[in-house]
């Protein structure tokens, strides 16, 4: 008789020690980074868009909506917000303390303008009327500054302006485009390449979907191809650009992620050097959608379009290096990555990314070093950035983050 009350209370002890042990924390298995300080939108609303970073301040928007936000991340105030143009865009570009973004998109009955406004405080400039009407096609346009010079996607317009007064475009030359062009970025040498997607249009399948243009005159360079079948691989998944920073620069090489891999280019001669393996999550090849990319460490990083994995590939021949599985390895953390501007950032070795929990992985191993059980709700439409020695990460709040080295 005495030993059946003994056998809950064994029970009990049992558990009580295997929680002691963390046994039972879903959390247990990876280490925890905690926010150091966070800002609260005093309205409530939160942050949504990249921080674009000028100094101390900050840009920001939420994507969909007119609202533009400036941020001064020293003192941690919000310190303007304005709804007298529509920001759509999720990035700006800035020069001698103003920005540059646009106004309207297909769909929108408003005309589509170039506008100029000023860090401090978000104050409208000057509105330029761009060549196209009726906006671009793809939201992930936005002019880009390469010193005295600004590039702005207009449709199948491709403008460059002369900003050696910024409040001043005076425009310099335009090039007539195939299609519209899903994306644009400028070399360190201030040329500009423009991006194309297989919309499965004949004009698209016979033209190249990577150009590259001069900076100076907008004379065509050379021209690429980057749909998968000229590289004799059965199926033609589509080559579709996505995010601001699909196309990036190791050097002499241009690395473009189109479609489900990594190719890279000769900056001067357009000769393709190699295609890397199709990415793979969860033992599925992934098609359809590029994303943005980071460098470091001799790799690329790629944080892939409606993607719960994490991938990294080896720059000097594309072949993938490792890939995490947010799913396997931190099953209470499963969101995907997959915001078209979410980006990772390499610091130190380590390679930081966000899908609301903020994730710290070792660079040359892919080893999962820590994940935030913090949340940062909005963070799968915006990337950490780098500020003052701390990752800062945008997500309704903003949550700033001590590094790990």
């Amino acid at each position: 008789m005495r030993l059946f009350p003994l056998i809950p209370f064994t029970v009990g002890v049992s558990l009580l020690a295997v929680a002691g042990c963390g046994l039972l924390d879903p959390h247990a298995a990876v280490a925890d980074i905690k926010p150091v300080w966070k800002i609260e939108d005093p309205e409530g609303w939160g942050g949504y868009g990249p921080l674009s970073p000028v100094g101390d301040m900050v840009i920001t928007s939420y994507p969909y909506s007119p609202w533009a936000i400036g941020i001064d991340l020293k003192s941690r105030q919000f310190k303007w917000r304005h709804s007298n143009y529509v920001n759509r865009r999720r990035s700006v570009s800035t020069k001698d303390g103003f920005f540059y973004t646009y106004e309207g998109d297909k769909g929108q009955n408003v005309p589509y303008r170039l506008w100029i406004a000023r860090v401090d405080t978000g104050e409208l400039v000057r509105g330029v009327a761009l060549p196209n009407p009726s906006g671009v096609d793809s939201i992930e346009n936005y002019p880009i500054v390469s010193g005295d010079k600004l590039f702005v996607v207009s449709e199948k317009v491709l403008v460059s302006y002369d900003i050696s007064d910024a409040v001043d475009p005076k425009e310099l030359w335009r090039v007539q485009l195939i299609s519209g062009a899903t994306i644009m970025r400028v070399d360190p040498d201030g040329d500009v390449y423009v991006g194309f997607s297989d919309r499965g249009s004949k004009e698209w399948r016979e033209n190249a979907s990577l150009y590259k243009y001069s900076g100076e005159d907008g004379s065509l360079i050379w021209k690429a191809f980057t749909k998968y079948s000229d590289l004799n691989r059965s199926g033609d998944v589509k080559s579709w650009y996505e995010g601001t920073e699909s196309i990036g620069f190791d050097g002499d090489r241009v690395i473009v992620s189109a479609g489900a891999t990594l190719q890279a280019f000769d900056r001067r001669t357009g000769q393709r050097l190699w295609v890397s393996p199709e990415v793979q999550c969860g033992g599925v090849v992934e098609g359809g959608f590029g994303g943005p990319l980071e460098f470091g460490g001799g790799k690329a990083y790629l944080l892939r379009n409606s993607n719960v994995c994490f991938h990294a590939f080896n720059l000097s021949d594309g072949s993938i290096a490792w890939t995490v599985d947010a799913g396997q390895v931190a099953p209470w953390a499963k969101v995907t990555f997959g915001a078209a501007n979410q980006k990772a950032l390499y610091h130190n070795g380590v390679v930081y990314a966000s899908n609301e929990h903020l994730w710290a992985v070792e660079a040359a191993t892919g080893k999962v070093l820590a994940v935030s059980r913090t949340r940062a709700y909005q963070a799968t439409s915006t990337a950490p950035i780098l500020y003052n020695g701390e990752v800062i990460v945008n997500g309704n709040p903003i949550y700033a983050y001590k590094p790990l080295r």
